[in-house]
C-alpha cells in the first residue's frame, strides 16, 4: 500500500515538528483568537494587590501548585485560579496553609474569563508542557503580560510580542523571582505591545486568510 505525500503543511507551532523529518515547505500558522471580543477594557473594582491570573485545568501538567508556592513568599499578591480538575481540593489547601490570598472561581463563562483577563496584572502559567497554549495568546489579546514556562513555542511568542518572560526553570524560587523582575519590567507598556502584537498576529480573520492562502497554494 501506498501513501501521499503532501505538497505543502501547516503547524501552529515549530516544536511540533521537531521529532520529524519534514520536506515540503511547511507554514506555521499560528492559534487565532477572536481579538474583538478578547480585548482591553472596564473590569470590576481590583483587590489592590498585584493580581496574577493562571488559566488551565487543575492537573500535575499545569503546576499550579507550584505558582502557589511562589506566591506564598510574594507580599500584596492575589491569584486568580479559575477552573476546576482532580486537584482542586489539594490546591485549596495548599494555598490555605501557605497563607496565599488565592480566589477559585471554578468554572466561568466566556465572557467572566474575558473579565479575568482583563482584571489581572500578570498572566503566569509555569506548565510543565504546552504545544501553544490558547489561554497566553487570549492574554496577550487583553492587554495583560504573559510569564510563562519555555516549553512548546511559548518563547518565539513571547520574543515577537515582548509583552512579558519566559521560565527556563518553573521550580517555585524560580517562578517567583520571574514575577518579581516582570513586575519591573513596565506592566504598562508590556500591555500596550500585547495588545498590538495580538491586535496585529492573531486575529482569526487573519489566521483564516493565511489558511486560504495555504490551500490555494496547492490548487493553482
Amino acid at each position: 500500500a501506498g501513501f501521499n505525500i503532501p505538497n505543502r503543511l501547516t503547524s501552529v507551532t515549530k516544536s511540533h515538528l521537531k521529532p520529524f523529518k519534514i520536506q515540503p515547505p511547511v507554514d506555521i500558522i499560528r492559534n487565532g483568537v477572536d481579538t474583538d471580543k478578547y480585548s482591553p477594557g472596564e473590569t470590576q473594582e481590583k483587590s489592590g494587590k498585584f493580581e496574577i491570573l493562571i488559566v488551565g485545568k487543575h492537573n500535575q501538567a499545569k503546576n499550579h501548585s507550584t505558582l502557589i508556592q511562589a506566591a506564598s513568599e510574594l507580599k500584596d499578591t492575589k491569584l486568580l485560579i479559575p477552573s476546576d480538575g482532580p486537584l482542586t481540593e489539594q490546591l485549596k489547601t495548599q494555598a490555605n496553609r501557605l497563607g496565599v490570598d488565592a480566589e477559585f472561581s471554578g468554572r466561568v463563562t466566556e465572557n467572566e474569563l474575558i473579565q479575568l483577563y482583563r482584571r489581572a496584572d500578570l498572566f503566569c502559567l509555569p506548565s510543565e508542557n504546552e504545544g501553544l497554549p490558547l489561554s497566553m495568546l487570549e492574554s496577550l489579546s487583553c492587554g495583560t503580560p504573559v510569564l510563562v514556562s519555555d516549553v512548546g513555542d511559548n518563547d518565539v511568542i513571547v520574543e515577537e510580542s515582548n509583552a512579558g518572560a519566559t521560565l527556563k526553570n518553573t521550580e517555585a524560587k524560580h517562578v517567583r523571582s520571574g514575577i518579581k523582575h516582570t513586575r519591573q519590567q513596565g506592566l504598562e507598556s508590556m500591555s500596550d505591545r500585547a495588545r498590538k502584537y495580538a491586535a496585529g498576529n492573531l486575529d482569526w480573520e487573519q489566521i483564516a486568510n493565511r489558511y486560504g492562502e495555504a490551500f490555494g497554494s496547492v490548487h493553482r
